[in-house]
């Protein structure tokens, strides 16, 4: 593997209130084939910070502000090498053809596929109060990412499950970004200082020309995320039958039902204190989002380890239960396979 660049940066500061700043490069990667192994990219960023102004100095509190944009290429090799050629691997056969081993190829050649290009727009502000002993941070981002490199799902006659290409789809990547970092204490001996981040993000494909004729006209949804999972639609447990009720068993037609299982948000917060050559931190993470269901896929009524809520099952015709009757066999079982598999 083989990378080489040149890049060069302008930077321009006036009054150390005015900031811009200029940057370009050209990249070549050797995962690349001939023609396509270099790339162009560049970015451009401006700054104000608005605390150096004379309308700001009788505002003796706010001790830091700025106000902040950019805007930028950037590009991707992270692939496999030797990625753009067909390759072959020796075979290590019970029975070797006379006496010898022989070669099988690995996988289809492309010497086509090039750069994956992310577009980056960026916007923020931040502020420093107190002699920046309370510092705030929002930020607002969107990224676009076109000629992404995947593993382009092939039919199964090829011989191969997939093939490096660029896929001609756009997907966008926004949301804010908050921020708060304070020093709650300042002793000569002893510190206690507090960071506080919290991210919401949003994730759409934009566009995706012929997806309906495409390998993941099932999985992906114009104007969705795409962490997205198509279900069929659930109806509950029949009072009368004890089974689950499912809006169809044909996938994918009937998986009509579509929920965003993106992140919602993210975030942290984290105390350190310092004691002389002591310190101490405390982190906290948390993560919401939807999650999946964690009922296992073998049926309830299978010799396996079930959670507890499967004994307030369907036993008689009128039960009303969240969960289906016990069984090892026939329509119960098959229901159940679609509902853990394709359904809520």
């Amino acid at each position: 593997y083989r990378y080489g660049a040149v890049f060069g940066r302008i930077s321009y500061n006036w009054a150390n209130k005015y900031l811009i700043n200029v940057s370009a490069r050209r990249d070549g990667s050797s995962r690349f084939g001939p023609d396509k192994r270099f790339g162009n990219f560049g970015a451009v960023g401006a700054a104000w910070v608005f605390s150096e102004e004379n309308f700001m100095k009788n505002l003796s509190f706010v001790s830091f502000g700025k106000i902040r944009g950019s805007m930028g290429v950037t590009g991707n090799d992270r692939i496999g090498n030797y990625q753009y050629l067909q390759r072959w691997s020796s075979t290590n056969s019970a029975l070797p053809y006379q006496g010898l081993s022989g070669l099988y190829p690995v996988n289809l050649e492309n010497p086509d596929f090039a750069w994956e290009r992310n577009i980056k727009w960026e916007a923020a502000i931040e502020l420093g109060f107190l002699n920046d002993r309370i510092y705030l941070s929002a930020d607002y981002y969107l990224n676009r990412t076109n000629n992404q490199l995947v593993g382009y799902t092939l039919p199964s006659q090829t011989g191969f499950a997939t093939l490096n290409a660029n896929l001609n789809a756009i997907v966008e990547n926004s949301g804010w970004e908050f921020g708060i970092n304070s020093t709650n204490i300042q002793l000569k001996d002893f510190s206690w200082k507090t960071a506080f981040n919290i991210t919401i993000p949003r994730n759409k494909l934009v566009d995706y020309p012929n997806i309906e004729n495409s390998p993941f006209a099932n999985n992906y949804v114009i104007g969705m995320p795409i962490n997205i999972s198509k279900w069929i639609k659930y109806n509950g447990v029949d009072p009368q039958t004890g089974i689950y009720q499912l809006a169809g068993t044909s996938i994918p037609k009937d998986q009509t039902e579509i929920y965003d299982l993106s992140q919602r948000s993210y975030g942290g917060l984290q105390n350190t204190l310092n004691y002389k050559s002591l310190t101490l931190d405390f982190f906290f993470q948390f993560v919401n989002k939807m999650g999946k269901t964690a009922i296992s896929f073998s049926a309830p009524g299978t010799r396996t380890n079930q959670p507890v809520e499967v004994l307030d099952r369907w036993q008689k015709p009128g039960d009303i239960s969240e969960y289906q009757k016990f069984s090892q066999t026939g329509a119960p079982l098959t229901t159940y396979s679609f509902y853990a598999n394709s359904s809520e």
